[in-house]
This record gives structure tokens, C-alpha cells and sequence, in this order.
């Protein structure tokens, strides 16, 4: 199975971009409230760690090849943060956390659609999901907090401890780290592509703006293999460090989209993972704001990469910017394809509701 390793802060849920005096506390996202869970995010996390261990509907396989050898349980989740040790009784991901109650409760969801029949819950073995949950959380220091741009450090030695160490023993296909474009992700998953570009198998980032100027980090050890940023409000470019993906995305959805686009997900998991982020957004009274445009943007995207349409990645970002825009405008053919991705989520009156037609 993958070891999906996930960061917390700006890449689980947002940090509101709260400071005491010149330091972050966790992030700079201020799009979301402080505390609130990212659209989709337990559901991605739950689909990339059970890939290759469940017989899909639409044929998936996983990419490694394990077939009948695959170890038998998924690995659950690691958490790579740089939260201080020092403070574990305010920052500690205790027991009854959200986090881990929330992963939980994917793994629950897991084997409630197995039992049901539904898609994605035939496992290649006699699988216990209700086992899977959050592993092994690797924690920072207040070094980290007072000099930030250790945190990329910190989470390569995380790492590297999480690899050698805790793992040691374990069938493990590939490492895949989600983390964001805020506090030094980028910079740790460099790291671990540079010394370990044969297990790891991508790097996500999850957008939440450019870095501010406040946070220039020094030089690290290897030349900076990312292209510089298009601007402050377009989506970086992808690129591969050492051969290694580093994929950037708004929203889950789009993860899914590219995940699927790697050989990392199967195209039943990108329906789910697409579903579950637009009822996440609807079911918490959100305004369709510009953070609805995002998911609709990577819906749109998934779309494509579900086959229904063959276009260049270049024809896929030119909609995308498209459907960016301050106003959202489709025509009924369009909204008749939305439909398909759409429709269990919110319904056909909601969708006329939010979307203009012309």
C-alpha cells in the first residue's frame, strides 16, 4: 500500500492566517475560518491510502503492480507537522481530535459502501478498514517556530525517521506527501524527492497563495527545481524534482483529478472524492463565493479526466481560468455535463440557483 504522509495546518484545515507578532500560528490561508476542514480532504486521504488495495469499478489497478503480494491492511495516515513538542498540551492531536475522528469516520464509510455492495469496496484481501485511521504523528520543536524556515527540516527528518524507522519492515509501494505552498512544504518535499526519489511518489501542495516576503527561507542544500509563480492568483505550475511529481492544487477535487492523471487513484475514487468536497462546501452554508468557483473549476477538470472529453492539459487550464472568472457563466449544454458530477451533491435546482446560464 501508499504511506500517504499529510502536514495540518493549510493543508487539513485552515489556519486563518493567525500571527503572533511576526509568527504564523500553523499557516497564512485566511480563504477559510481558522479550524475548518478543507472540502474533500478526509475523503482523499482515505481513497489515496486504500489505492491498490480495493477492486474498483471502473478497472483500477494500482500503479505499483503489488497484486496478490500487497500487504493486506492499508497504512493508515501520517501526520508530518511542525507543531512544538513543547506545547503538546495545547497542540497535541489527542485521541478524540477532529482530525482522527474524521479520518475515522472515512474508514467507516469505507466499509459501510464494502457491505452495501458499492463501488470501490471489494478489497484484493480480507482488508480491516476499521483499523485505518491516523498512525504515526511526528511532531516539531520551538525551534521550528521561532526560526520557520526550519520547518522544512524538521518534516525531512520526520521523514526519513517515518521511512526508516517506523516502517521498517513494512511492504510500503511509495510515499506520497500533501502539504501546502505556505510554511517550507515545498521546500521539505524537495528534500525528500532529492534522497529519496525512488519511494516517493509525488508531492501535493495545496495552494493557499504566495509566501510572504516576511518568510524568506535561506539557502537549502539543493538548487530550487520550482518555476517561478505566473502570479498571485493563478495556480503554480507543476513540476518534477528529481523526477519526482510536485502537483499543485485549489481544492481536492483537483488533487483527485491529478492523483488520477498519476496512476494514484482510480476514476471511481475522483467521483467520490469530488462528491464528498461539493457536500462538504453545501452542508456548512458557505456563500457561492469564490471558493465555490474553485471547486466548480476542478469539477470541470475532473470531468475531462474522467474521459468524457479528450483535451490537451493546456485546453484543461484555459478552462479552468475560464470558469475563475468574477462571473461564471456556462450554456445548457455545458450545465447538462456538469450535471453528471454535480447531481448527487446538490441536485438540479441548487445547481440553476448558483450557476448563470445564457
Amino acid at each position: 500500500p501508499i504511506q500517504v504522509m499529510t502536514d495540518v495546518d493549510d493543508t487539513v484545515k485552515s489556519s486563518g492566517g493567525k500571527k503572533i507578532g511576526e509568527f504564523y500560528l500553523g499557516g497564512i490561508d485566511t480563504r477559510y475560518p481558522r479550524g475548518e476542514f478543507y472540502p474533500g480532504v478526509f475523503q482523499f486521504g482515505q481513497e489515496m491510502s486504500f489505492h491498490g488495495l480495493v477492486a474498483e469499478e471502473d478497472g483500477g489497478e494500482d500503479p505499483q503492480n503489488q497484486g496478490e503480494d500487497a500487504t493486506e491492511a492499508p497504512l493508515p495516515m501520517a501526520i508530518l507537522t511542525a507543531r512544538a513538542r513543547e506545547m503538546m498540551a495545547f497542540l497535541e492531536i489527542k485521541p478524540d481530535s477532529p482530525i482522527r475522528t474524521n479520518y475515522n469516520k472515512m474508514a467507516r464509510k469505507f466499509a459501510t459502501r464494502a457491505s452495501n455492495g458499492g463501488g470501490g469496496g471489494q478489497t484484493r484481501k480480507e482488508v480491516d478498514p476499521s483499523a485505518w485511521g491516523v498512525g504515526p504523528v511526528l511532531y516539531g520543536s520551538v525551534r521550528e517556530w521561532v526560526f520557520q524556515p526550519l520547518m522544512a527540516d524538521r518534516k525531512f527528518e520526520n521523514f526519513q525517521l517515518l521511512r526508516d524507522e517506523v516502517n521498517k519492515g513494512k511492504k510500503v509501494a511509495g510515499y506520497v506527501f500533501i502539504g501546502d505552498t505556505g510554511l517550507f512544504d515545498r521546500e521539505a518535499g524537495e528534500m525528500m524527492c532529492s534522497k529519496f526519489s525512488d519511494d516517493v511518489l509525488a508531492i501535493f501542495l495545496h495552494d493557499v497563495g504566495p509566501r510572504p516576503p516576511s518568510l524568506s527561507a535561506p539557502p537549502f542544500p539543493f538548487a530550487p527545481a520550482a518555476p517561478p509563480r505566473p502570479s498571485s492568483t493563478e495556480l503554480p505550475s507543476d513540476y518534477l524534482c528529481n523526477g519526482v511529481p510536485v502537483l499543485h492544487f485549489k481544492t481536492y477535487i483537483g488533487a483527485a483529478a491529478k492523483a488520477v492523471s498519476q496512476g494514484l487513484l482510480s476514476k471511481a475514487a475522483l467521483v467520490r472524492v469530488t462528491d464528498a468536497a461539493l457536500e462538504d462546501f453545501r452542508k456548512r452554508g458557505y456563500p457561492m463565493d469564490s471558493r465555490w468557483r474553485e471547486l466548480l473549476a476542478d469539477a470541470e477538470m475532473a470531468r475531462l479526466v474522467l474521459g468524457e472529453e479528450e483535451q490537451t492539459e493546456e485546453e484543461i487550464q484555459q478552462k479552468r481560468d475560464l470558469i475563475l472568472a468574477s462571473r461564471y457563466v456556462v450554456t445548457k449544454s455545458e450545465l447538462e455535463k456538469f450535471e453528471g458530477i454535480l447531481e448527487k451533491a446538490l441536485g438540479d435546482t441548487e445547481i440553476s440557483n448558483i450557476i448563470d446560464t445564457d
